[in-house]
């Protein structure tokens, strides 16, 4: 009775574990170290219940990003921006990579563009049939974006927090890349 308890209790923890996206201490330190910059946003459900204060509801845009962060449990955005092309190695991401490729994730987009270097893919997490989590990685050769979104998700409002909370912007089924938004100022 009690090894099976404790195997509950372990596929349990395991399985809980799973769901939750972390980004590998040692992978994070690594890129810290080779990025000239770097952006971080960590915003728990409290962080976020500070956000949603501070966004108006007059403004037709703010009120539906408040309504769509209503939801979430956590908005977790890391983005590196290096000095060279290829300042990180791709294969950097095979530790991360490799937590979507278990539990709940499911890979929906992945898009690579050989000439250009530049490489898409979006996860999404489903609890009870009901989307429950995304994640994105944006790679380019002198960016990298990690975006992790945990809670409820309806993938036809999240383009309204594309450019908050250091999210970028989607439209057309793209992301927008920062870089590009930079050259354009």
């Amino acid at each position: 009775m009690f090894i099976r308890m404790f195997l509950l209790l372990t596929v349990s923890v395991v399985f809980t574990f799973a769901q939750q996206l972390r980004l590998p201490a040692e992978l994070e330190k690594q890129l810290r170290e080779q990025a000239e910059e770097v952006a971080e946003v960590d915003l728990d459900q409290s962080m976020l219940g500070l956000a949603r204060q501070m966004l108006s509801s007059k403004d037709a845009g703010q009120a539906k990003a408040k309504q769509v962060i209503e939801r979430l449990k956590g908005v977790y955005v890391r983005v590196y921006e290096f000095a060279g092309d290829n300042a990180y190695n791709p294969a950097q991401l095979e530790p991360l990579r490799a937590q979507l490729a278990q539990g709940a994730w499911k890979k929906l987009v992945n898009v690579r563009n050989t000439k250009s270097g530049e490489h898409v893919e979006v996860y999404l997490r489903m609890e009870n049939n009901a989307p429950a989590g995304l994640a994105v990685i944006a790679a380019a050769a002198r960016e990298l974006a990690i975006v992790h979104l945990d809670g409820p998700i309806n993938l036809q409002d999240l383009g309204e927090l594309g450019g908050s909370f250091g999210i970028p912007k989607l439209g057309a089924g793209a992301v927008e890349s920062s870089v590009n938004a930079k050259e354009e100022e």
